[in-house]
């Protein structure tokens, strides 16, 4: 069978040419010719070529689009499979120019599917073409996910890239995400890559064939010159179709799509309390001032630095959280992340903008990091999980130590300010709220955590929190300091006893306070404060 009327008609509707079709070896196949392709029953479809690509035992990489949507048991469906265990591959059109992988000069459209890839490839654009907008990574083949290998067999160093996407895209900023990711993972590649957004049509959604179809070549080469990395303004009308506005999830502490810290010394419960908010999202629970949890359940994502898996585990385990809803952003669990690795970055920001996770921890900020914390290039890091909360829409709650306390320093577990926390104050640029946790009573378990920068509203109450001999996280009234005498609230309350019953000759007052210990320069003081008559 080569292809149906069907078939042939829906390649045509993407503007493709005969010739384009033919050379891209499009053929129509029965559910017996789907089967032996993919090895399942999922009925008849359209077979598509990866020209150059194959399987693992060695026979051609074909991807089908299924005549009728398979579906998939959990209220979705799906249209194109390829065989179940594969990955992704990137589809490159038959007619890209001669030495096109070598020639950074040739400058490179990336687009969602096979035919929007020809159709603009037909038309003078050289287009590759992803199967998804995160199919440009290879997931569960390694410890962490990777970007495909097939874009390591491409010349990236100063080549201009753009990445278009459908029009719908505009409203679905997650799947946004993958190719906003996409552009970010040529760039560290060396590539000049931008995205491109289509604009929507009259009601319909936009892809790049029904761009060229419906408005030529030229409209998109407008579109392009744009689009170019450097090139063209936004106005911020633009940013607000993007951003929401400020919202919280708990008044005054954490909102979505912002960089939260809580900075701490050792051992003060930083790792406690994170779980113990994630509980919020895993069922419900309040927050720490008591206040409902009002969102929607959702997932949390968990990302470990410091070998810290058997610890927090035990604490899941012992809190009757649901483990199976904490998720990490390896195949591995054990994988400690390294935010310096584009692929570690890459994976968290894969998991991170899952429908399903509604808050993602980073424990810790320096755990596995190489770079000096006390270099302004450290803020680098937490500038970019700022860009991964503000992306995702949601909360980055990120953990951080204090510095080493110098001789003359206050003791930080009394009270912590943002002088006392570790490294560059580059750190704490794109970190829009700060929480503490100090113990402003040595004699008392209570801990204090209250928030010590707020650069989206005034600062909130303090809460207290201690930590109970089994390991529970409790919150009550925030602990203060205690009270200590000095030498002048002992002169005000010996003069306030001894003038209780009237006025006292001053020669009396001066021996009696020198008898009790009291300098007569204290007196005064003390009678200066109590605003005594002469």
């Amino acid at each position: 069978m080569t292809l149906t009327g069907q078939h042939l008609a829906d390649l045509r509707r993407s503007g493709l040419s005969d010739e384009t079709i033919a050379a891209a070896g499009f053929r129509s196949l029965s559910a017996e010719g789907v089967r032996e392709v993919l090895g399942m029953d999922v009925g008849s479809g359209l077979a598509i070529p990866y020209p150059g690509a194959a399987y693992g035992d060695g026979s051609p990489y074909v991807r089908v689009r299924l005549d009728r949507p398979l579906p998939m048991g959990d209220g979705h469906t799906a249209r194109y499979l390829t065989r179940k265990g594969e990955p992704p591959r990137l589809y490159v059109p038959p007619a890209m120019p001669a030495g096109w992988q070598e020639d950074p000069a040739v400058r490179l459209l990336v687009t969602e599917g096979e035919k929007k890839s020809l159709s603009g490839t037909q038309s003078g654009f050289p287009c590759l073409g992803i199967a998804g907008v995160w199919a440009w990574l290879v997931k569960g083949t390694s410890r962490s996910p990777r970007p495909l290998h097939d874009l390591d067999a491409i010349a990236w160093e100063s080549r201009q890239v753009v990445v278009v996407g459908d029009s719908d895209l505009r409203q679905k900023k997650q799947a946004a995400d993958g190719l906003r990711r996409l552009c970010g993972a040529l760039a560290s590649r060396g590539a000049r890559a931008g995205l491109l957004l289509l604009p929507a049509g009259s009601g319909a959604k936009v892809g790049l064939d029904d761009l060229l179809v419906a408005d030529g070549p030229a409209a998109l080469a407008a579109l392009l010159a744009k689009a170019a990395p450097g090139k063209g303004t936004s106005s911020w009308a633009d940013l607000d179709g993007i951003i929401k506005p400020v919202q919280w999830v708990w008044d005054g502490w954490l909102a979505p799509g912002f960089l939260t810290m809580v900075a701490a010394g050792l051992q003060m419960g930083k790792s406690n309390l994170c779980l113990r908010i994630a509980s919020c999202y895993l069922r419900g629970d309040p927050w720490p001032d008591d206040s409902p949890f009002a969102g929607p359940s959702a997932k949390v994502l968990w990302v470990e630095t410091e070998a810290g898996q058997a610890m927090n585990l035990d604490r899941a385990k012992r809190w009757g959280l649901p483990l199976d809803r904490i998720i990490t952003p390896f195949a591995d669990p054990l994988v400690d992340v390294d935010l310096d690795s584009t692929d570690h970055r890459l994976a968290l920001a894969d998991a991170a903008a899952r429908d399903d996770v509604g808050l993602s921890v980073v424990d810790s900020l320096s755990g596995r990091s190489a770079r000096d914390e006390k270099s302004a290039a450290f803020g680098e890091v937490t500038g970019w999980l700022a860009g991964l909360a503000r992306d995702t829409g949601k909360p980055v709650l990120l953990t951080h130590h204090l510095r080493k306390r110098g001789p003359r320093d206050p003791d930080p577990r009394r009270e912590v300010t943002l002088e006392m926390i570790r490294g560059s104050t580059a750190i704490l640029q794109a970190t829009r709220t700060v929480w503490a946790l100090d113990q402003p009573d040595p004699t008392s378990q209570w801990r204090r955590l209250h928030v010590i920068k707020n650069n989206l509203a005034k600062l909130s109450d303090s809460v207290g929190l201690a930590i109970t001999d089994k390991g529970d996280v409790i919150f009550g009234p925030a602990p203060q300091p205690p009270h200590t005498d000095t030498a002048a609230d002992r002169a005000a309350d010996f003069l306030l006893g001894l003038l209780a019953t009237g006025p006292v000759p001053t020669n009396t007052v001066f021996t009696e306070a020198e008898a009790a210990g009291i300098a007569k320069p204290t007196l005064n003081r003390a009678k200066s404060r109590l605003d005594l008559p002469p």
